[in-house]
């Protein structure tokens, strides 16, 4: 199907509805999963959608409206819903224009062909593959994989002059393992996420049983301040918050984020850099999950310095808050398909490391806290964060002692910034963040009575 040419029809047809302004979004994607739960292979498919959207604009009033036929008839009424739309909106004085066209960085790796042939069969195998690796001792009581991949073609035209597509792959493998010994039990999980098929199956399955193996026999800890180390998934999960989302302008411009006002200070230690980067490119030539060359409006991506040397430099905007804040937009509005508006979003954030790793801040910690993942999130209005610590381990005179049970950390996302000690070089792709592990001093661990 020639979406180019569908698309422009479009745009035409909404320049003649007496309108300001018009854009296009189209994608086509294909994607394939397979289940394993609790040991045994419970679905595997594939589907594709295909659709189209356009956002017109009158008086600063945007109409919205989309469609997965393109027969000209239903793409005709998919236009007019949206000129109506915006005709009988409310208007926007803070609307300036969508993007004009610019200069694209160059961006290869973000497709592979691998992932776009692969079969229902082969996605199967992955899962299978998996599950056999996590079968390590008879401890392992359920096992449960997933895996998802797939292939997207984005198209994005406006009556600005922009004209631009992109192709993009990714696949994900997920293994959550239950262990139980007598009546108690424990989880582990582990995951790969990647643009192209180079995932390792055994590793995923071993390591997820491994976590759950070495998180029977919890103990209590003592109510008190701890270092903490932070392995990746933990690292991740925190900071996708606590800077991603609350560096989102619109938080800002609402008050609505603990980093309002604080452009240009000190919120965190001298050395710690952290970097939007949606031109990231891995060493071996793979791109980030968030990388590609412009973002959901047509936006050339870039490299976005959030933290340098401590220091709050730059929030993360798409055209309608930059307008508002009268700068430029930072090229992180998010789009997941034709049926969604544009968001901000982070692309890839990057935590730039220093020395170290996982094991040689546990082998340099006398009494503290290794923290694997938590399931909660900090506030990003106040800051606060109290939460569960899902997977985690006492460490006593360099080495791992024992699991920990109901065990809560609670800080001020500000104080955890001013108290990192040390950011590794043990670098994991956990989805949109690229981070090593990295340690916190003085942190209130509170644990079960």
């Amino acid at each position: 199907m020639d979406y180019f040419n569908i698309g422009k029809k479009c745009l035409k047809f909404a320049q003649k509805q007496n309108i300001d302004e018009a854009e296009v979004y189209i994608t086509n994607s294909r994607a394939i999963s397979a289940e394993i739960e609790k040991g045994s292979m419970k679905n595997a498919k594939e589907f594709q959608d295909h659709g189209i959207s356009i956002r017109v604009v009158k008086n600063g009033s945007i109409g919205f409206s989309f469609s997965t036929d393109f027969k000209w008839n239903n793409l005709e009424k998919m236009v007019l819903t949206a000129v109506k739309l915006s005709q009988t909106g409310v208007p926007d004085s803070d609307f300036r224009n969508f993007p004009f066209p610019s200069p694209y960085p160059s961006i290869k790796g973000t497709y592979d062909e691998k992932i776009a042939s692969l079969s229902i069969t082969s996605a199967m195998d992955y899962c299978l593959r998996t599950a056999f690796a996590a079968q390590i001792d008879k401890r392992i009581f359920s096992i449960n994989v997933q895996l998802v991949c797939g292939t997207v073609e984005r198209i994005l035209l406006n009556l600005n002059g922009i004209e631009v597509n992109s192709k993009e792959s990714a696949i994900q493998l997920f293994s959550q393992i239950t262990a139980k010994e007598n009546s108690e039990t424990s989880s582990g999980f582990e995951f790969q996420t990647s643009r192209y098929l180079q995932i390792d199956p055994e590793f995923v399955g071993k390591s997820s049983a491994e976590m759950a193996l070495n998180s029977l026999h919890a103990q209590n800890i003592e109510t008190g301040t701890y270092p903490i180390i932070l392995h990746p998934f933990a690292v991740s999960h925190l900071l996708a918050t606590a800077i991603g989302a609350a560096v989102n302008a619109e938080a800002i411009q609402y008050k609505r984020s603990y980093l309002t006002g604080l452009k240009d200070q000190e919120v965190a230690v001298e050395f710690l850099e952290i970097i939007d980067n949606g031109i990231y490119i891995d060493k071996n030539g793979v791109a980030g999950l968030g990388t590609s060359k412009c973002d959901g409006e047509g936006v050339p991506k870039q490299k976005t310095p959030l933290i340098f040397k401590g220091v709050l430099k730059n929030y993360l905007y798409d055209t309608y808050t930059a307008g508002k804040d009268d700068c430029q937009s930072t090229g992180n509005a998010a789009r997941r398909s034709y049926r969604s508006l544009p968001s901000i979003s982070i692309t890839n954030l990057e935590i730039l490391g220093q020395s170290g790793n996982l094991d040689s801040f546990i082998s340099e910690t006398t009494n503290g806290i290794l923290f694997y993942y938590t399931a909660d999130q900090p506030n990003i209005a106040t800051g606060d964060f109290s939460g569960l610590i899902s997977n985690g381990f006492k460490i006593e005179k360099g080495s791992i002692a024992y699991p920990l049970k109901q065990t809560m950390v609670g800080i001020n996302m500000l104080d955890f910034l001013k108290q990192i000690y040390a950011v590794g070089t043990d670098y994991r792709q956990v989805y949109h963040v690229i981070t090593p592990s990295l340690c916190v001093s003085d942190v209130k661990i509170a644990g079960a009575n």
